[in-house]
């Protein structure tokens, strides 16, 4: 969980940073139900909460590179 404010300002380095920082998950299921096949192709994942003024929090999952879309 990455928690950031909503005035926060964020530049691709940022986020390159983060992503670096994050661990491998190698043979980690991470909760997807894929058994970490998937993490090669996908890259890193992460959950981010951002926070307004009036305590708001808005979840988002951010992925590192391009993911495709999962198909319903």
């Amino acid at each position: 969980m990455l928690p950031v404010s909503l005035r926060e300002k964020w530049s691709l380095r940022k986020w390159a940073e983060v992503f670096d920082a994050l661990p491998e998950m190698g043979g980690d299921d991470g909760g997807d139900g894929d058994g970490g096949k998937e993490q090669g192709k996908e890259g890193k994942k992460l959950m981010m909460g951002v926070v307004s003024d009036d305590s708001t929090v808005v979840y988002y999952v951010v992925g590192e590179g391009v993911i495709k879309p999962k198909q319903n």
